[in-house]
């Protein structure tokens, strides 16, 4: 599905840019704020994804209290055993993605990387959206604009070295693409 989302965010962004060249402020804004939700979502799902994909590989991908915060689950004691529980434990995605970052050796740095810094103020836009406590929206054009063509790009890129890290391949060519939101 994170496939899903980066093109739908490059949609929905290329769909903004239309409605802004016509005068269609409102429209614009409708679709920038889808792609930045989904361009964000993305990076969540991909995230769950790579949970996803060591739960199945079994016990041998990662040690159980790594899995347990990689997929949300409550890692303690249970009857005087150490396990993943069926209890909910949400981890922040910052959290997760420090992990990973440090766990597979992924040649980003948390403290000094760009990509890093724009994915955190893509998502930092998107929880104002999600968590808004404004009546209208009424941020300008120019600054969804900036926020899809950096965040949606920085979103690739951090994804991209991930997989990279994780899998020691880059991430589709067809998603490459997409860092450039010209589809």
């Amino acid at each position: 599905m994170f496939e899903e989302y980066l093109q739908d965010a490059a949609y929905f962004v290329n769909q903004a840019r239309r409605e802004t060249e016509e005068g269609h402020e409102e429209e614009a804004r409708r679709f920038y704020r889808v792609a930045v939700m989904l361009g964000a979502a993305a990076m969540e799902t991909f995230v769950n994804f790579l949970g996803g994909t060591f739960e199945t590989a079994g016990a041998a991908a990662l040690q159980p209290y790594e899995l347990a915060l990689l997929t949300d689950k409550r890692f303690g004691q249970e009857d005087g055993t150490f396990r993943i529980g069926k209890q909910a434990a949400y981890s922040r995605l910052e959290d997760k993605l420090r992990f990973l970052i440090r766990r597979f050796n992924v040649k980003v740095d948390p403290a000094s990387s760009r990509e890093w810094g724009e994915f955190l103020k893509f998502k930092r836009h998107r929880d104002d959206l999600i968590h808004s406590r404004m009546t209208e929206d009424n941020t300008p054009l120019t600054e969804y604009e900036r926020a899809c063509s950096t965040g949606i790009r920085a979103t690739f890129a951090l994804m991209d070295s991930l997989s990279m890290g994780v899998f020691s391949k880059h991430l589709r060519a067809k998603l490459q693409d997409l860092a450039d939101l010209d589809t």
